[in-house]
């Protein structure tokens, strides 16, 4: 798919665990230890949501075996990764 992708996310949580002050400061380095997120905004040069063609999601549990992996060009879900705001105009059809 070309690559050029970059983690902004990254919540790992253990079961049973208290929850980690969350890093807002600082892009995620990993997406196995992660705690942190970040935007893309005008700090990495992205002002808009057309600046980004497709926004990826990858997400497990230790739970299951289940994994949801997928990417997604919804111009919702793309202005969302840039300002870090869904608004008021969040939807469940931006995410399905």
């Amino acid at each position: 798919d070309g690559g050029g992708w970059m983690l902004l996310y990254s919540y790992h949580n253990e079961m049973n665990v208290a929850y980690r002050a969350l890093n807002s400061t600082h892009l995620p380095t990993s997406p196995s230890t992660g705690f942190s997120h970040w935007h893309l905004g005008p700090a990495l040069g992205y002002t808009s949501a057309d600046d980004v063609a497709d926004v990826r999601f990858y997400c497990s549990t230790s739970r299951h075996a289940r994994v949801i992996h997928f990417k997604t060009s919804n111009q919702h879900v793309r202005h969302v990764a840039v300002h870090g705001s869904h608004g008021s105009a969040n939807s469940p059809s931006h995410w399905n």
